[in-house]
């Protein structure tokens, strides 16, 4: 396999700047980067990468080690009872291409759903049995179940006023907002074919409206928050999504509902990028990075260095490494896995078997810089640069 091709500095292991690698972007500079064809250079590293990435996939006679979860998805719901709504929610996953694992809400723990592409809680479990077993996941949660929403944190903790349900409901209506989570929907829509009881929430002002109840405008019976986000508690540590579906609504779904179930599956399991950064809200240059590898069409799971496990970074397409990552907290976690690493953080270079182990003789940082020398200007990862390259608008440090 071709790992020493993936597991990068900041721009290559090839030799491309005179510094020798000693003069790399850490998080602070990633403020300064120049909105010119100079910011192409971190774009057609990443593009680089994940083509790395396929063409390992193909010349490689082993199994990707989480192979088995790339499409999987776990399914938390009343497995006793037997619920029509659950199985119709399952079959509906298969036929979209997932393995579906099924456990009850009493049996389910977060290690069930480490490495899957998704994790979807019915309406069916107990919140008791669940309460904030999957909170802090940095897997991808759809979630239908109202009682559980204050445990993820997604809204505040009161029944019928933060969340709660409805009988006899047929219709939502379409959010201006929706976007890609709308499905090309637009307007009040028949959900169900039969009336039914729709679950609700309300969530915080950074969440993604999509749909609310037919006649009651206040509340979502759809919203999500992206990766990173801030919820009414807390920050999603990855995709987290709401739907209205009661435990026997699925049974009873319009075309029209399926269309905004499988765009809500399709937006939570798409192909992902990891940034990992230090624990807490991220810095200004942390954004910067996760707004770039947004540009590149990337849904961006942001994970805290204490949470990143290689399980969940076995499914990313890419993982970047920031500088404000606290080295001995990430250590060698990352070190043997298989996806394209980006890495800001110098002290971990040794760690990813990228350089020696000394400080300022291995890897190391330089403050006051904004230049490059681009030494291999055919190499595709140069970007089209060529000579000395000015890639910040202020001196920074370098590492």
């Amino acid at each position: 396999m071709l790992r020493q091709r993936r597991l990068l500095k900041i721009v290559t292991r090839l030799p491309l700047t005179a510094a020798t690698f000693r003069e790399r972007l850490p998080w602070s500079t990633m403020l300064h980067l120049r909105t010119t064809k100079y910011t192409l250079a971190f774009l057609t590293v990443l593009m680089g990468l994940s083509a790395c990435g396929q063409q390992d996939d193909a010349i490689s006679a082993q199994p990707h080690s989480a192979g088995s979860f790339a499409r999987s998805a776990l399914l938390v719901g009343d497995v006793e009872a037997s619920s029509g709504g659950d199985e119709a929610l399952k079959l509906r996953l298969e036929g979209m291409g997932f393995e579906v694992v099924v456990r009850s809400g009493r049996s389910a723990s977060v290690a069930d759903a480490q490495g899957r592409a998704l994790v979807v809680i019915s309406e069916s479990v107990s919140s008791e049995d669940v309460r904030t077993k999957f909170r802090d996941t940095s897997v991808p949660v759809f979630l239908s179940e109202p009682s559980l929403l204050d445990d993820m944190g997604m809204t505040g903790p009161s029944w019928a006023k933060d969340f709660g349900d409805l009988k006899n409901q047929v219709n939502v209506v379409m959010e201006s907002s929706a976007g890609l989570l709308g499905a090309g929907i637009s307007g009040e829509v028949r959900a169900t074919l039969a009336p039914q009881k729709y679950v609700w929430g309300s969530p915080s002002s950074s969440a993604l409206r999509v749909a609310t109840i037919a006649g009651h405008p206040q509340w979502l019976s759809e919203f999500a928050y992206d990766s990173g986000a801030a919820m009414a508690s807390g920050r999603a540590p990855a995709r987290r999504l709401f739907f209205f579906a009661g435990r026997s609504a699925p049974m009873s779904f319009s075309p029209k509902a399926w269309d905004l179930f499988e765009a809500a599956v399709s937006w939570l399991s798409q192909t992902n990028g990891i940034l990992v950064a230090a624990k807490g809200p991220l810095s200004a240059s942390d954004l910067a990075l996760k707004s770039r590898l947004e540009s590149l069409g990337l849904a961006v799971s942001v994970m805290a260095d204490d949470s990143i496990v290689s399980a969940t970074a076995e499914r990313a397409k890419v993982i970047v490494i920031s500088e404000s990552t606290r080295s001995e907290v990430v250590q060698s976690k990352l070190t043997n896995i298989r996806t394209p690493i980006v890495a800001l953080e110098p002290a971990l270079f040794d760690d990813l078997g990228l350089t020696g182990g000394t400080w300022q003789r291995d890897f190391g940082d330089r403050l006051g810089q904004n230049t490059l020398s681009i030494l291999a200007p055919q190499h595709p990862l140069a970007a089209g640069l060529t000579g000395s390259v000015t890639v910040t608008s202020s001196a920074a440090k370098f590492v």
